[in-house]
């Protein structure tokens, strides 16, 4: 937070099927412009990791990132978690547009 305004987000999304049950989910990872370069990030992807290994039954967490933000994906290798393999057409944005 800066002031009153939230300067930084990320969803931390846990699996209930049996099979994936051990593997926590980052997605929508995001600073605000002005507050980037501060170490803003990391404190933030540090804070949902721990989150996540305060489940016992937690052994992965498995950052999504699109690759054109190079930021994000310099981030995720500064912590430690290395691209281990890229999704095609997971989004989709308007009536038939795709990206990744």
């Amino acid at each position: 937070m800066s002031g009153d305004r939230p300067v930084g987000m990320i969803s931390l999304a846990f699996n209930e099927r049996v099979k994936t049950r051990h593997v926590a989910n980052i997605y929508g990872f995001y600073v605000s412009p002005a507050a980037r370069g501060r170490g803003i990030g990391m404190s933030v992807l540090k804070a949902a990791v721990s989150l996540a290994r305060r489940n016992k039954g937690i052994v992965k967490v498995r950052p999504s990132v699109n690759p054109r933000f190079r930021a994000a994906s310099s981030l995720y290798e500064e912590a430690g978690s290395g691209v281990t393999g890229a999704a095609r057409r997971e989004l989709k944005v308007g009536a038939g547009s795709t990206t990744c």
